[in-house]
C-alpha cells in the first residue's frame, strides 16, 4: 500500500492538530488554576471578619475587623466549643443585619428566651462577603460566662 503525498500531508496535519489540541487543553487547565488563585487572593483582600466584644453580654458589640463589608449577619447560641451550624436559624431579634463596613461597630442583642446567659455557650455569628462567600465567627464563653476564645470559619 503506497501513500501519496496528499494523504501524507493530511495525516501530518491531523497529527499536528491533535498535538495542538493537547497543548491547548493544558493551557486551559493552567489558566483555570491562575483564575482560582486570583479569586482566592481577591477574596482574602475583601474578606470581612466579625468579632464580638464580650464586656457587655446583654448588649453585644459586633465589630468588623476584616477588610470588606459583612452582609446578612445572623446570630445564634450554641454550646461552648461547638462547630458552626451553617443551617441554624438566627435567634432572637436581629438588630445588626448589615452591611457592616470594615472597622465599623454595631450593637445588637441576642435573646435566648429571656435572660441572656453565656455560661458554657458560644455565640455564632454568620455573615457573608460581597462575593457571597459565607463566614462564621464563634465566640466561646467558659462555665463562668467569661470570654474564652474567638474562632473564625469559612464555608
Amino acid at each position: 500500500m503506497s501513500m501519496d503525498s496528499g494523504s501524507l500531508v493530511a495525516w501530518l496535519t491531523l497529527l499536528l492538530l491533535a498535538v495542538n489540541a493537547v497543548f491547548f487543553w493544558i493551557y486551559l487547565q493552567e489558566t483555570k488554576k491562575i483564575r482560582i488563585a486570583n479569586e482566592a487572593q481577591l477574596e482574602a483582600q475583601i474578606r470581612p471578619a466579625l468579632d464580638v466584644d464580650p464586656s457587655k453580654p446583654s448588649d453585644l458589640n459586633i465589630v468588623n475587623v476584616g477588610k470588606g463589608p459583612a452582609l446578612s449577619i445572623g446570630f445564634s447560641l450554641r454550646d461552648s466549643g461547638a462547630d458552626v451550624d451553617w443551617s441554624a436559624a438566627p435567634e432572637g431579634p436581629q438588630y445588626c443585619r448589615g452591611p457592616l463596613a470594615p472597622d465599623q461597630c454595631a450593637s445588637t442583642w441576642l435573646n435566648s428566651g429571656g435572660e441572656l446567659t453565656l455560661f458554657s455557650k458560644s455565640i455564632q455569628v454568620r455573615y457573608q462577603s460581597l462575593s457571597g462567600k459565607q463566614y462564621a465567627t464563634m465566640v466561646d464563653f467558659n462555665q463562668f460566662a467569661v470570654f474564652q476564645s474567638t474562632r473564625l470559619f469559612a464555608r
